[in-house]
């Protein structure tokens, strides 16, 4: 039976640098993390790099914040494109996985992939598969209710007695969301066997989504924000580099 081997490593507490400028390294997995505006003429800045569909697209969405969250990370994308190829940042080809997850059919030996919760965007390049997922830490959140779809019965277990469960679930969450977008595998009804806790474990494939050994590591965006960066597993310790995104 084919198996992934999926390495959880201990959460990280990011060095959070000024973004150089520049296309990103192709040496190291990048992070950018980018606040969403609130002043109108910065919301604009990153809205008109999208095409007229991405603006249906952020219509489509009730929440006027959560259309500001949607055009703010496509514009990020776009822009960080446009860095890898030498184009302006509307005119980035963009299409979709059988998964829905985005990417750069003009530049296949990059990835990128991203995610937005609250007034944080963040967004992993890199030239290996990866997968990002950020979180807002909402202690006045239900997770009892998702528990039984997204905790294995040793994650729940350790739930019952953490002193902070609120924070060991989105911790496994981020961790779980992470991995199953670096195999581009999109979110599955195995959510519940991806495994979340720090450590090396041995899967069924089809779980996370891939073969191979991968790997997880956890940071925070912010206090509130916890997330996780996922990426193919390498014998050379893989270089991560955070940068804060200023354009």
């Amino acid at each position: 039976m084919p198996v992934a081997t999926v390495i959880c490593h201990t959460t990280r507490i990011p060095d959070w640098q000024p973004w150089p400028g520049g296309p990103p390294p192709t040496d190291a997995l990048t992070v950018l993390r980018l606040r969403v505006p609130t002043d109108p003429a910065q919301l604009a800045f990153w809205h008109h790099f999208l095409q007229s569909y991405e603006h249906e697209q952020a219509a489509r969405f009730r929440q006027v914040t959560d259309q500001q969250r949607f055009m703010v990370g496509r514009g990020l994308f776009r822009q960080v494109g446009g860095l890898l190829l030498g184009q302006e940042p509307q005119a980035v080809g963009i299409e979709k996985t059988q998964f829905g997850k985005p990417f750069l059919p003009d530049a296949p030996n990059w990835y990128l992939n991203l995610s937005h919760s609250g007034e944080w965007v963040v967004l992993a390049v890199g030239r290996l598969p990866v997968g990002i997922d950020v979180e807002f830490l909402n202690r006045k959140f239900a997770i009892h209710d998702l528990v039984p779809t997204v905790l294995n019965a040793h994650e729940e277990a350790r739930l019952t007695n953490h002193p902070d469960p609120h924070g060991f679930f989105f911790d496994c969450w981020t961790r779980k969301e992470a991995l199953v977008k670096a195999t581009g595998a999109g979110l599955t009804d195995t959510l519940v066997n991806v495994p979340a806790t720090e450590g090396m474990h041995v899967v069924q494939d089809e779980w996370v989504g891939a073969s191979g050994t991968w790997f997880v590591q956890p940071f925070f965006v912010d206090d509130l924000f916890p997330a996780a960066l996922a990426s193919v597993y390498m014998k050379e310790e893989t270089s991560i580099r955070f940068y804060d995104y200023r354009h």
